[in-house]
């Protein structure tokens, strides 16, 4: 990135160059999170130069599922939160791929017509925000403090709106019932515990009875 950097400026007109010294000087974007050594891809520079040149790579994938190999037509790279994507076309369709999940990659030469419609700041929006509203396949009903739920919130915008918007009835101790969208029980669950007692969940029974398991198996932990 820095030696990219000094490229772009050596390149710029002379009176250019020093607008954007400036401009360097007063903005700076670091795009890791905190306590995190952000993460260098292996394959960021090979996959760059196949999304520039419009050509298609293969590349071995590790998904949640399976170890494949996949031919793909790199559209454009995306770094959210300090991770990589890419969005590439595959058998037709878009898709998005971590680059860290990426094991093996082989350029092919084979040049692909990009879509002259395809906007990438668009399309990276609206598919973000479908992959929130799919993934929370159910609702929990839960009591939590007021600390409860400011820690409810930092989970997602879609958690976040979800607290914001319940009608609550806090008790003297500021505890409420609310009802709140989840993921997967096991996802769940690990969102749950990170919040510890400030909350307690009501339902549904799969998750309740999974932070009481995760609750007596601490407790039998430090029981000494």
């Amino acid at each position: 990135m820095a030696q990219a950097e000094l490229k772009l400026l050596a390149a710029l007109p002379a009176d250019w160059q020093a607008e954007a010294r400036r401009m360097s000087s007063r903005f700076h974007l670091d795009p890791r999170g905190w306590f995190q050594p952000g993460y260098r891809p292996e394959f960021l520079r090979l996959v760059a130069e196949a999304v520039w040149a419009e050509t298609r790579i293969r590349i071995r994938y590790e998904s949640w599922k399976e170890v494949a190999e996949r031919l793909i037509e790199p559209l454009g790279l995306v770094l959210k939160g300090g991770v990589w994507y890419v969005v590439a076309r595959r058998d037709g369709q878009l898709r998005t791929f971590r680059l860290s999940q990426i094991q093996g990659l082989t350029p092919t030469g084979e040049r692909f017509e990009r879509p002259r419609d395809f906007d990438l700041p668009a399309h990276w929006l609206e598919a973000t925000a479908q992959f929130e509203r799919d993934i929370y396949v159910g609702t929990a009903r839960v009591r939590a403090s007021e600390l409860g739920r400011r820690r409810l919130k930092a989970i997602s915008e879609t958690v976040k709106s979800a607290v914001e918007t319940a009608s609550l009835a806090p008790d003297a101790r500021g505890w409420a019932e609310l009802e709140i969208p989840i993921e997967e029980i096991g996802w769940a669950s690990r969102e749950m515990i990170r919040i510890g007692p400030e909350i307690e969940v009501l339902g549904p029974p799969e998750l309740r009875q999974r932070l009481k398991a995760a609750a007596v198996a601490l407790a039998a932990l430090y029981a000494e």
